[in-house]
């Protein structure tokens, strides 16, 4: 897709075009800027969603043709997608700590600055830049994640009602954030509203000033 045609296309709009270009798309403002720079390589099913947003014709070209010259790391990897990529062909998926933190809401403790193990990244995951993985540490969520699963989780996706989420803080500091996963029931500007699949009726309120991070779960590999 061209980007020159996208950015005159979202001109055309005015102010806000962006914004809601990335809530139908399903990305964060953020991950669409990149888009739009040409800093960030462009998913197929971005494109179609974007070509569907504007209403374009559905023979229009989905990727620039000029994306490997602009991306070497893409060009490096669609070279060699017709294998299983190499270790070192992606980054790896970084497992991030996870442990139970016990209190009044529970849930867990998550800190980025543990690295509790590294996994090759599929070609799935090939341009979520930001993506890591979890181990899920108890069982609020049994019959959908049981205890040890993996998780993948995604932060650079909006994430909607109907979504399974990795609500937290920020898991950077020093010792962590808290992090409770559950299922997305409604999300406003002061709080979401999720619940945990062993208990689905029991519905619990994170305040976002305390909680301001809902990350969408994108994959589940079942426990060892």
């Amino acid at each position: 897709m061209d980007l020159n045609w996208l950015q005159d296309q979202l001109d055309r709009r005015g102010r806000g075009a962006q914004k809601h270009l990335a809530e139908f798309v399903g990305v964060s403002p953020s991950v669409m800027n990149k888009i739009i720079k040409g800093r960030r390589p462009m998913l197929a099913v971005e494109a179609e969603k974007i070509r569907e947003y504007f209403g374009a014709p559905p023979t229009q070209q989905l990727l620039e043709p000029n994306i490997e010259s602009r991306h070497p790391s893409v060009k490096t990897f669609l070279a060699s997608s017709a294998d299983t990529p190499s270790d070192d062909a992606l980054p790896p998926l970084l497992r991030w700590h996870t442990a139970i933190a016990g209190g009044a809401t529970g849930g867990w403790v998550l800190n980025a600055n543990r690295v509790s193990d590294k996994n090759p990244r599929s070609a799935d995951y090939a341009y979520a830049e930001n993506a890591f993985q979890v181990e899920v540490v108890d069982s609020k969520n049994s019959h959908v994640y049981e205890l040890r699963d993996i998780l993948t989780i995604d932060p650079d996706i909006q994430v909607q009602a109907g979504d399974d989420v990795l609500c937290t803080g920020d898991p950077h500091q020093p010792n962590g954030a808290p992090a409770l996963l559950g299922h997305l029931v409604k999300a406003t500007q002061a709080e979401w509203v999720i619940f945990q699949h062993a208990a689905p009726k029991h519905e619990i309120r994170l305040a976002r000033s305390e909680w301001p991070n809902a990350w969408r779960v994108i994959n589940r590999k079942l426990r060892r």
